[in-house]
């Protein structure tokens, strides 16, 4: 039972350096592509990865053609 519950906390740890990893590689190309983009607007699309220009709108993005433009340069 320990032994189970010693890989799992290990696979776990892994699975979150991952995706802080992602985040950070991320986060560095969005910056280069769209440098006005704060990093809140990224951390955005880790939480809601299928993400709506309505659900962006904030402080650095103010319209929603703005919203709109940005989620198109994502969809790859």
């Amino acid at each position: 039972m320990l032994k189970a519950v010693e890989e799992t906390s290990i696979y776990t740890i892994n699975k979150i350096i991952e995706i802080d990893r992602l985040f950070e590689n991320t986060l560095a190309l969005i910056s280069k592509e769209i440098p006005k983009l704060r990093k809140e607007t990224v951390e955005k699309i880790f939480e809601q990865p299928y993400i709506s220009p309505k659900s962006i709108l904030g402080p650095d993005i103010k319209s929603l053609n703005t919203a709109k433009n940005i989620c198109a340069k994502w969809k790859y």
